[in-house]
């Protein structure tokens, strides 16, 4: 097969990733702020891979003729993410969506890509390409147990699927009972609702600061709101005198594996779920007349 050279334009400044590779070439991370230019194999599927061990459900082509190829429903003419089929450039423009993480304790969150360009959203409108198992992390550093996607374009039956619309297992929304810790699902607004959690820290003494890696000081009995995953906080009762304090939540808001360093020092008497609350708004019927 002959190699032609094609320029990938992924420099959208509304794209939260700055780096990407395409798997296929081996090639080592490139910089999307600028439009690259790639001797790609004609006749060979690439993958425009944003996030480790990752690999999206789309893939575009070059021809015999050294030109750009991809399924209709890719087309930005036709609703879709890419423009440049039947050119030697192919453009990424993805599709805008909205992040609301501002009920979430530390500053919101971090989506999980490859030269991350935001740093934590609390809420923005950005855009962002298909893909399934995006994840974001939240103010301990560490990932969080929700994978979700950004839908592809496509067709069933005679029907238009619609692309960039958020999917995620219907287990996770806030609409369940119990309630989940996410909203937004058949939409291009995800919300992070978070699980309300309780940390007593009254053992630790009057001249107390706990927080997290965003550095947010709350009281001895804070009601912080978290994502389901691994987090840490930090306790300091003056100079040198600090300890750790990690636990996991899982997709029920249920707290497992706490742990304290140093372990003699118990500073925490209570990390438990709060209850969670809800107002309930139901539709009034009219009295029969």
């Amino acid at each position: 097969m002959s190699k032609f050279a094609i320029q990938i334009d992924a420099t959208n400044k509304d794209f939260p990733f700055g780096l990407f590779l395409l798997t296929e070439i081996g090639a080592p991370l490139l910089d999307a702020t600028v439009v690259q230019t790639l001797m790609l194999e004609s006749g060979k599927d690439f993958h425009f891979q944003i996030q480790a061990g990752v690999l999206p459900d789309w893939t575009f082509r070059v021809d015999n003729k050294g030109k750009v190829t991809y399924k209709d429903e890719f087309d930005v003419q036709s609703g879709g993410f890419l423009a440049g089929r039947g050119t030697t450039k192919l453009v990424l423009l993805g599709y805008e969506v909205t992040f609301d993480a501002r009920s979430l304790s530390g500053g919101g969150v971090v989506l999980g890509v490859k030269g991350e360009k935001f740093g934590f959203i609390g809420l923005k409108t950005f855009r962002m390409l298909p893909q399934r198992n995006y994840q974001v992390i939240q103010g301990s550093g560490t990932t969080s147990d929700f994978p979700f996607a950004v839908s592809l374009p496509g067709t069933k039956g005679k029907a238009k699927i619609k692309g960039g619309i958020f999917d995620y297992d219907p287990q996770f929304d806030v609409c369940n009972d119990p309630r989940g810790f996410v909203a937004g699902r058949g939409t291009n607004h995800l919300q992070f609702v978070g699980y309300p959690i309780l940390l007593n820290a009254c053992a630790a003494g009057n001249a107390l600061v706990i927080s997290n890696i965003r550095s947010l000081v709350v009281n001895k009995c804070p009601v912080m709101t978290f994502l389901p995953g691994p987090s840490g906080l930090s306790v300091v009762r003056g100079t040198g005198d600090e300890a750790s304090l990690s636990f996991l939540i899982d997709r029920k808001g249920e707290i497992t594996k706490v742990s304290v360093d140093p372990p003699s020092d118990p500073f925490f008497l209570l990390v438990e779920t709060v209850t969670r609350p809800a107002l309930i708004v139901t539709l009034r019927h009219k009295p029969p007349s």
